[in-house]
């Protein structure tokens, strides 16, 4: 396992450096004074947690575990994905672009993998 056989996945793969970029344009368009957009951003934060959680466990279980985990992992990248597309339209009601939900694109997978750099930047800046 390491991030350059992540990279050579697929089209569809999400670079650090792209994720860091959208994180940034995420940053950018959130008043920290609007207390509902807050509320937005944090449970998208928490739905990526969840998520990137499950996830990351993925590659550990067994094939029985992986059939008994599949329907809540699915529940929560769909809850992620939906937070997501919360955020965005908010700020777009809101008078923002919200360019980085374009730029992210439809693809689950690369939706999941930002969710993921989402809860591993929160980590790293933990401590």
């Amino acid at each position: 396992m390491n991030y350059n056989n992540y990279l050579m996945k697929g089209n569809d793969t999400l670079t650090f450096e792209k994720a860091c970029e959208l994180m940034q344009m995420i940053q950018e368009e959130l008043d920290v004074r609007d207390e509902i957009a807050k509320d937005i951003y944090r449970e998208l934060v928490e739905a990526c947690i969840e998520y990137a959680n499950t996830r990351s466990k993925w590659l550990l279980l067994s094939k029985e575990q992986k059939m008994d985990t599949d329907k809540s992992r699915t529940l929560k990248h769909d809850s992620a994905i939906v937070k997501f597309n919360m955020l965005a339209r908010y700020f777009r009601k809101e008078g923002k672009k919200a360019l980085w939900r374009d730029e992210l694109g439809e693809s689950r997978k690369t939706i999941g993998d930002f969710a993921c750099y989402i809860a591993l930047f929160y980590g790293l800046n933990a401590r």
